[in-house]
This record gives structure tokens, sequence and C-alpha cells, in this order.
């Protein structure tokens, strides 16, 4: 389904970075979704309306959100105010013990990745806590993965950072690795029948079928 999507900025709001692109044709599979986002900020205080964004196709208006109006107040000084279990502040100002029992409560899709690798860097042992915590969750978060190979800067640790590298490569497509493959930190072994993927594994091929035919079987014809 192609769609057109018309967006704007809030009134007396300014773009970041040339984010915004006001009009856009998109093509639509079935029960598929699109995510657009775009940054801007207000250079004063007030109250300022927001249209909203509007999807048509060649003929008609076919969705739209509802208006609103933005309120910027200026920055609060007054520590009571703020939130002290987003994801910002803890990251920010929580300690360890406050960030793994965030990570352990809350939902990570919305986690800032950016605010807590800097601490991972440092805290090495910290990182191999918040993995431990994300395992139990079932939770994998490449950023915080990716730690794993920095293991140089911390031999003591170097079991809990060939665990993560194995784990990182694990969720990593990886073409060029054949059937057969061996090291400490990547086993690669042929698939069987029943796994998924086939692409490169053992395939049967069921031309003549056991049980069920697909269709009449062909004799040669003898004039």
């Amino acid at each position: 389904m192609r769609v057109h999507l018309e967006v704007q900025i809030p009134h007396g709001s300014i773009s970041v970075n040339g984010s915004l692109k006001p009009g856009q044709d998109l093509q639509l599979g079935p029960h598929k979704t699109f995510e657009y986002e775009y940054g801007f900020y207000f250079p004063e205080q007030g109250e300022f309306s927001h249209y909203p964004a509007h999807v048509s196709n060649d003929k008609d208006i076919i969705a739209f959100a509802a208006p609103s109006v933005l309120k910027v107040c200026a920055p609060q000084l007054d520590q009571k105010s703020t939130d002290t279990t987003s994801w910002t502040h803890v990251l920010k100002r929580g300690s360890e013990d406050e960030i793994l029992t965030k990570l352990s409560t809350s939902s990570v899709s919305s986690l800032p990745v950016d605010l807590l690798v800097p601490r991972l860097k440092r805290q090495r042992r910290f990182l191999h806590l918040v993995a431990s915590v994300l395992r139990d969750r079932q939770e994998y978060v490449d950023q915080v993965w990716q730690e794993g190979l920095l293991s140089s800067i911390d031999p003591f640790s170097a079991t809990e950072n060939l665990e993560l590298v194995r784990e990182y490569l694990q969720n990593l497509q990886l073409p060029s690795i054949g059937d057969w493959f061996t090291s400490k930190v990547l086993t690669c072994r042929p698939h069987s029948r029943s796994d998924y993927p086939w692409i490169t594994s053992f395939q049967y091929l069921e031309y003549l079928p056991l049980i069920n035919a697909r269709g009449k079987k062909t004799k040669e014809r003898k004039d």
C-alpha cells in the first residue's frame, strides 16, 4: 500500500540538524509499520500548538493524530520535581545496585545505552553484572555485549569476557563462516534436516514422495 506522510514541527520550535522531512511517500507491505523520528527544540517558554501528522492515499486522508498543545517551562532546580525512576536519572546518578535493580524490574526496550556504555568501559566488573541481569531476563543489548571485545584491559575476568564475545558472535550474521568451524569463541556445525536455516546444510529433496504422492508417476511409452 502506498501512502503519503505529512508532518511538521510545533509552532515556535526550531528543527534540529535538519532532521525533518515534511512530506514522504511510503510503501507499506502487509502487517508492516513505519517509524519516523525528528528533533526540535523551543528557544523560549510558552504554550505552542502542534499540528499532528497526517497520512493519506491518492484520494483521502486515512489517518491522523490528535492536535495538541505543548507547554514549555524553564528547567526546574527543585530536586523533588525530578523523576528519579527514569532511565536517564538512574544511569547518570544511580549506584550500581540501583542500576541493576532498574534493569531487573523495568523494560529495557527504551534503555538509553549511550549513557550506560561509558560506565561499562570503566567498570569491567559492573559490565558482567549487567550482562548477568540481562541474561536472567533473556534480554540482549548489542552495545553491552560488544564491550566484551575489550578483554585485554581486564585479564582478571577473561573467562566472563570470553563468554560475552561468544554470545555476541552468536547474535551476528556471519555469512562468510562455513558449516564447519571451530574456535574458542565460535563453533559452527552443519544443521540437521529439522533445524533452520537449511541454506548451507544437507537437504533431502523429496522428488518421489514416500507417503502421499503429488501426481501420477510417468512411464516410458513403448511403440
